[in-house]
């Protein structure tokens, strides 16, 4: 295996820029990365990658703040003689030993299957977690999210108002749940723990799959969750879309060979798309 940084070229002009660029939503950069191989291209996608700002990785070359750069994880070594790209491969070869405590960040797509479909878990644990307190109140769930927000604000007493407190004091955002918040306030606080929670829990769940073990801060946390964002997929569907997360934390290698296999292969779906790649270093 291979590991890349792929930067532009600094002597790249605005307008070529512009022109590379324009297409890196959907399946755009897939395709771009795909190519980079020339005629060693693979049959299939075999490889992972995770796009950063240069700039608040250090490695800004040129007066272009909002340049991105690339990490490509690859069983091939790419071609180092590229058009657009400085290009530059290491071998992948991590030495690991179980008890090994590893810090790390990931961008991934966690989905929850459900009827055989994927659902995005931070929409579901929110979904679930509203009718729930619906039912409580004896009142058929609405239709949507919205629809269920407006009828518990509308609905619900001081004691389950009391109750959201009590969720949000005992997350990650106990800070939020002793100041002084209006109804619809504790409510979204709640809803933010509920999220938290579900993350915290599905990121446990990998790590009984890929042989790892989750180490927890002071608020519990298995892993911090951030810069959540909807990606559009207009190429596939025009509603086509998946949401992705970056999370970052703390492990310990437990199964060697079945954590390996979680950096080579990925973490979750939309790999194609620049999620699934663990960045990973040791913590002295």
């Amino acid at each position: 295996m291979y590991l890349s940084r792929i930067r532009l070229k600094p002597e790249m002009t605005a307008v070529q820029l512009a022109q590379l660029l324009k297409d890196r939503k959907g399946y755009g950069l897939h395709r771009l990365f795909w190519g980079i191989w020339g005629a060693d291209t693979p049959k299939r996608r075999d490889f992972l990658f995770r796009e950063e700002v240069a700039n608040e990785q250090g490695l800004a070359t040129s007066k272009r703040v909002a340049d991105p750069v690339y990490y490509l994880l690859s069983p091939q070594e790419p071609d180092q003689q590229h058009p657009l790209f400085d290009i530059q491969s290491k071998p992948y070869q991590p030495a690991l030993l179980p008890g090994d405590k590893l810090s790390f960040k990931l961008r991934v797509n966690p989905v929850v299957t459900r009827n055989k479909k994927r659902h995005d878990i931070a929409m579901n644990a929110q979904y679930d977690w509203l009718v729930k307190q619906l039912k409580n109140l004896e009142i058929e769930r609405p239709k949507d999210k919205k629809a269920c927000k407006h009828l518990l604000l509308d609905f619900a007493d001081d004691q389950m108002v009391k109750t959201w407190k009590g969720i949000i004091e005992e997350g990650c955002f106990a800070d939020q749940g002793n100041s002084k918040l209006a109804r619809s306030e504790v409510l979204e606080w709640a809803l933010k723990t509920v999220v938290d929670q579900a993350y915290q829990t599905w990121w446990q769940a990998k790590g009984n799959k890929h042989g790892f073990e989750c180490i927890t801060n002071q608020y519990h946390q298995v892993i911090k969750a951030t810069a959540y964002q909807k990606h559009h997929m207009p190429e596939k569907d025009k509603q086509a879309s998946f949401n992705s997360v970056d999370i970052t934390g703390e492990l310990t290698v437990i199964d060697v060979e079945k954590f390996k296999q979680a950096l080579v292969n990925g973490i979750g779906p939309a790999k194609a798309f620049g999620c699934g790649l663990m960045m990973v270093k040791r913590v002295n």
